[in-house]
């Protein structure tokens, strides 16, 4: 043996010594009984046994050397007002944490579904995603997903098995059903920014309009009065709800001062983060109202309807901020009024009911 492999073996030697004597200590009875030395003892314990493992590292010859990788950063869960019964809140703004988003959503069946929904400046082809928001109830966890920074990596990277799947496969694919309230501009930008083709696509704000009676389905609601139908929401729930869509709107509205930059800006503000959750968070309840209300000649128009507005949010001559997109595909003639009586300020959907109602002759 040469002088380098002597020093070597004495260093491998001296290291594993080090790492018995720390391991006996810890094993010892006296330790497992009293929690707080045990403590202190792996706390002292801790420099010497990365001293030893170092040591052990530049022993060993590099040449050969296998690497194991390094654990992957499990997602920690950031405190939202608006969930209760488990539901946890995740800020995924890295591929580790995309990846271990896909591995969470590959268990999903087809007896589930995803709640999905987006959120940008000028949210459309014209404008920028900033955040993709994923809720799963079978799993209960909800994901905010930072597109902004990630840009593609958000959609394409691949989940932590061998089977290729990823954000953007899971929202492509006929197997997962994913419910959107009002899809057009969420599709019209997931085409145009990162070629993303929804399918298997429900859309709840169709939903609701489908379960109006006759004559009362010329406009279509937004998300607010959607939630006002008896039986979705308690008095406290709707209270805390609108409290986080008040302040998040706050935020963004130019109306109120606001910026739509706020999507963007790093640190995400909590009120943001509320107001996105708080989006998806009912969403469940709503899809449980309609859907079961509907009879197969209504479910078969809105899932109909739907895929109108994928491929119509697709198409060169989509005007995403068009005063017609608060028409309903089912417009009823004996319930018209003029559009001119409605306003339906740019990214936002509180549509201001009409005074009086006007028919067509």
């Amino acid at each position: 043996m040469n002088v380098v492999g002597k020093a070597a073996f004495g260093a491998r030697s001296s290291a594993r010594r080090i790492l018995g004597h720390v391991l006996r200590e810890r094993a010892a009875p006296s330790r497992r009984l009293l929690g707080t030395d045990a403590v202190v003892a792996t706390a002292a314990a801790a420099p010497v046994v990365a001293a030893a493992a170092a040591s052990l590292k530049s022993a060993r010859p590099a040449v050969g050397e296998t690497k194991t990788p390094p654990a992957r950063r499990e997602l920690l869960p950031i405190k939202m007002p608006m969930t209760t019964n488990g539901v946890k809140a995740f800020f995924v703004d890295t591929p580790a944490g995309v990846s271990d988003v896909v591995g969470r959503l590959s268990a999903v069946t087809r007896d589930d579904c995803l709640y999905v929904d987006l959120e940008g400046v000028d949210l459309s082809r014209y404008g920028t995603v900033s955040l993709l928001i994923i809720y799963c109830p079978t799993a209960r966890q909800i994901f905010v997903l930072d597109v902004f920074m990630l840009q593609a990596a958000a959609f394409d990277t691949q989940g932590p098995d061998d089977s290729g799947l990823s954000i953007r496969g899971i929202l492509e694919s006929k197997e997962y059903c994913k419910a959107f309230f009002d899809v057009r501009n969420d599709s019209d930008a997931l085409f145009h920014h990162y070629g993303v083709g929804l399918r298997n696509v429900e859309d709840l704000q169709l939903m609701e309009n489908a379960t109006r009676p006759d004559g009362q389905r010329n406009i279509i609601n937004g998300l607010a009065k959607s939630m006002g139908w008896r039986g979705i929401l308690s008095k406290a729930e709707r209270a805390q709800w609108d409290r986080c869509k008040t302040a998040g709107k706050a935020m963004f509205n130019p109306a109120t001062g606001g910026s739509f930059d706020v999507f963007n800006a790093r640190p995400l503000d909590p009120a943001i983060l509320s107001y996105c959750v708080g989006d998806v968070y009912y969403l469940p309840r709503l899809r449980k109202r309609h859907w079961g209300s509907l009879s197969q000649a209504w479910r078969l128009k809105v899932q109909k309807a739907t895929q109108a507005r994928v491929l119509e949010s697709q198409q060169k001559d989509f005007d995403p901020h068009s005063i017609d997109k608060i028409r309903s595909p089912w417009e009823d003639p004996l319930d018209w009024v003029p559009l001119n009586e409605y306003k339906a300020p740019v990214g936002s959907h509180a549509y201001r009911a009409p005074t009086q109602k006007r028919h067509k002759l």
